[in-house]
């Protein structure tokens, strides 16, 4: 990005999915730029910033909104204590500021902005904004660190520098850091999530010493120092024997993403709800929401209610663009689809059955069209040179694709004019979310599209989180031993309708594609 002008460096960080604002010189935005927290810029609206103020600078607003959590870096004694919270392994993309400064961009974090651990260092994120290269004032520029540039991926922020945001900025206190209710493994990062679970622990009445044993496990497999389980397993539990539990709180979050009817059963069996206590309070709330309209009787089963849902969404259907994406799909799909901006696609599979060998195919197949970014949750580098490498069909520096390690939060880094393919999206417990996780990555997107793989089970074509996965997808595809069926196809090509349709195939080699079949509607079974 050397070479383009600030309008066009402001255009790219757009498409790479971060909020800009224009900036004065003296770092002030020059936009009443709240709304922006947490709502991203259209293009149109960018353009015409540039065109008001042609001289501006560009500012990167931080925080979930952007994916983005930046270490401002101010002084000597600041790099050298951060020196000493990273392994000598660390790599971020890194920008050098006109004082001599750096600002180390990560992943989002849900600490606070401002959030002053270290002599010399502090933080932006939520409600925060950084400026961004190529801006410049009479001090100098900001220029991207010719090594650690946007080349390199977003890490999280470093386990011993959230070790010393804990220490001296969370817990004394505890008013710096503030949980939001219903955020649990959805929308938070690590320690919001350990910190919820750990309270919910605590209000069920778990001893310490085997929280504690959980807890660990879980830091274990997320990445988190003993130190910072203990930390946030004490804040959850000062926490959790001084409140209640806010059931009415809980319930509404889980009715805000159910689709269709759901019983008191479904509502005690997702939230956990144990005590008898908490199983009248859950009853009682139904029915003060019932008296008040957000939900009603379903059908003739007692017990069975659904959400009434008045929220409208206005379409600009007469600025809306009308042609497709010009995605190719394997297997011959778009001779029976139509794909377009915005669109989700699910590929729901069992285990071992195509769902890698599918999204590195779309890949392949729209590499030069379209720019594409490709998230795995289970492939490292070493496994995945390997399957790359095992094509005849493609070799292996030319692969134009921005390939990533990602398992959770992938709403926080789409980006929103690309071919996103996230393999695979993985939902471990409360499947309900998974259609609250679909809604989030459907609003980042703006002229691109995702296609999303999940596990499913063997009984039914619907992967983890069952229907509430299909509300968003336009395409849903389910991968079955030797055949995929089209579950849901809503642009259809022609006349007739796909849904229902299957296909034979087989996988040669790990991604060479066979078909056995057209696509052609089962045979229904006959009784002898």
């Amino acid at each position: 990005m050397t070479n383009l002008t600030i309008k066009e460096s402001a255009l790219e960080y757009l498409a790479r999915g971060w909020t800009i604002i224009p900036v004065g010189p003296h770092k002030k935005p020059l936009i009443s730029w709240k709304a922006f927290q947490s709502e991203r810029p259209t293009r149109e609206q960018v353009e015409n910033w540039w065109h008001d103020y042609p001289d501006a600078n560009v500012g990167i607003v931080t925080g979930k909104v952007s994916g983005l959590t930046v270490i401002d870096i101010d002084t000597d004694s600041g790099k050298a204590a951060f020196a000493k919270l990273v392994d000598g392994d660390f790599k971020s993309p890194v920008v050098h500021t006109p004082k001599g400064g750096k600002h180390i961009y990560c992943q989002f974090h849900p600490f606070g902005n401002n959030c002053k651990a270290i002599e010399g260092i502090d933080l932006r994120s939520e409600g925060g904004y950084v400026v961004a290269p190529p801006s410049r004032t009479v001090n100098g520029g900001w220029e991207w660190d010719k090594e650690s540039g946007l080349n390199v991926p977003l890490p999280p922020l470093p386990p011993r520098y959230i070790d010393a945001v804990i220490e001296n900025v969370i817990v004394p206190g505890d008013k710096s850091y503030k949980v939001q209710p219903g955020r649990t493994f959805t929308d938070g990062q690590r320690n919001n999530d350990l910190y919820h679970v750990c309270l919910k622990w605590g209000k069920g009445g778990m001893d310490e010493e085997e929280m504690l044993e959980y807890a660990l496990w879980i830091g274990k497999m997320t990445g988190l120092s003993r130190y910072e389980v203990e930390r946030t397993m004490q804040s959850a539990v000062k926490m959790a024997t001084r409140a209640e539990r806010n059931l009415t709180q809980e319930l509404k979050d889980w009715i805000r993403v159910t689709d269709g009817e759901f019983s008191v059963t479904d509502c005690l069996k997702s939230l956990d709800i144990i005590t008898k206590s908490d199983r009248a309070n859950i009853r009682q709330a139904l029915h003060r929401f019932k008296k008040e309209g957000y939900i009603e009787k379903s059908g003739k089963k007692d017990g069975s209610y659904r959400r009434v849902n008045v929220e409208l969404m206005p379409l600009d259907w007469k600025a809306a663009p009308t042609d497709e994406f010009n995605l190719r799909l394997p297997l011959g799909l778009n001779r029976l689809v139509s794909i377009f901006p915005k669109n989700i696609i699910i590929v729901s599979g069992l285990q071992n059955q195509g769902k890698t060998a599918f999204c590195l195919e779309t890949a392949k197949l729209n590499m030069g069209n379209h720019p594409i970014v490709y998230f795995s949750s289970e492939m490292g580098d070493s496994e995945l040179k390997v399957r790359l490498t095992k094509r005849e069909d493609v070799k292996a520096d030319d692969w134009k694709v921005d390939f990533f390690e990602r398992s959770s939060h992938f709403q926080d880094v789409i980006r929103p004019e690309w071919v996103n393919i996230v393999d695979y999206l993985e939902v471990n417990d409360e499947f309900w979310k998974i259609g609250q996780i679909l809604t989030d990555i459907h609003n980042r997107l703006t002229t691109g599209v995702a296609i999303i793989s999940i596990q499913k089970n063997e009984k039914t074509d619907y992967g983890r989180g069952g229907t509430f996965s299909a509300e968003k997808p336009r395409l849903y595809l389910a991968m079955n031993p030797g055949e995929i069926k089209i579950v849901k196809a809503k642009n259809w090509k022609g006349i007739e309708n796909p849904n229902g349709k299957i296909k034979n195939f087989r996988i040669i080699g790990g991604w060479k594609f066979l078909e056995d079949s057209d696509w052609h509607w089962p045979k229904k079974e006959t009784k002898g």
